[in-house]
């Protein structure tokens, strides 16, 4: 991409830009992983530990639910994101 001001031209295709733009990508694709993980993980523990932290094991089961549904979201997230990534660089 290339913008011309008052007589001036300024590159936007400089090698340390598209460095940043792939550790940007990588540490968003880590961060919605770990999120996915995380949720993950509390959804299969929280119907063993809902009864400790007082929770009715129907209510324990829907939360369960609700977040592995937020991990399954964050994985449909985390595909997007590399499909949209992969197709600008």
């Amino acid at each position: 991409m290339i913008f011309a001001h008052k007589a001036k031209t300024v590159q936007l295709n400089h090698p340390s830009i598209d460095d940043e733009r792939r550790r940007s990508a990588r540490i968003v694709v880590i961060v919605y992983a770990a999120m996915a993980l995380l949720f993950s993980m509390i959804a299969l523990t929280l119907p063993v530990a809902g009864t400790r932290l007082g929770l009715a094991g129907q209510e324990a089961n829907l939360m369960a639910g609700a977040f592995t549904t937020l991990a399954i979201i964050n994985m449909l997230i985390l595909e997007v994101w590399r499909r949209l990534f992969k197709r600008r660089l």
